[in-house]
């Protein structure tokens, strides 16, 4: 129902954040699953086949919800809102409205399955490979830094957060689809005209 009013506003964020910082916006990781959540609703909106709408939901679902949850309890706390780079409206949208959206497909919600937590590792697993080599040839962020504090390959934290990454991006699609896929037990009650005893009605429950 939304999903115009959805595509449009990620889009405009997303126009805004490149006219910011120009290609630099795409080395990291929210912007890769933003502008995957962005092709996820163009898909959608322009009826293309479920087929495909299925498998970007796949892709980017679990990586949304880490990026939001990683922001707000990690980099948040300590984010300093009133630097010059800071935007809190672009920040609420790519670290939260966006994964509000895709939360609201709830058709495309329930196709969630534990066999595809494939679909969202590979996309992780690619980025965490494109970001130490972008730094390893002297790549930095528009300002002059390294995209994130820990992105330090020449150590042990840059290769474990990596590690983190992939791993917190499978445990939450394995948790989404078991979650929603879990068979509820099923509960056998006595008529109030049944003529079975008392103890027939335990042995049932048990």
């Amino acid at each position: 129902m939304y999903d115009k009013w959805f595509l449009v506003l990620f889009v405009i964020v997303l126009l805004f954040g490149i006219l910011r910082e120009g290609a630099y916006l795409f080395i990291y990781y929210t912007f890769w699953s933003f502008t995957t959540e962005i092709i996820y609703f163009t898909v959608v909106v322009c009826r293309v086949q479920k087929h495909y709408q299925k498998l970007l939901y796949n892709i980017v679902m679990a990586p949304s919800i880490v990026v939001s949850l990683g922001f707000w309890l990690i980099i948040a706390p300590t984010y300093h809102w009133k630097s010059a780079n800071s935007n809190i409206v672009l920040s609420i949208v790519v670290h939260g409205i966006n994964t509000i959206a895709l939360l609201l497909q709830k058709q495309e919600l329930f196709s969630i399955l534990s066999r595809d937590f494939w679909k969202p590792v590979l996309f992780t697993t690619i980025y965490n490979i494109f970001l130490p080599v972008y730094i390893a040839l002297g790549g930095r962020t528009v300002s002059g830094f390294i995209p994130y504090w820990y992105a330090q390959y020449d150590r042990a934290i840059g290769w474990i957060f990596g590690i983190l990454a992939i791993s917190s991006v499978c445990i939450t699609h394995l948790i989404i689809a078991t979650s929603l896929h879990s068979p509820t037990p099923k509960k056998t009650f006595l008529h109030p005209d049944s003529q079975e005893q008392p103890h027939s009605f335990i042995k049932i429950l048990r």
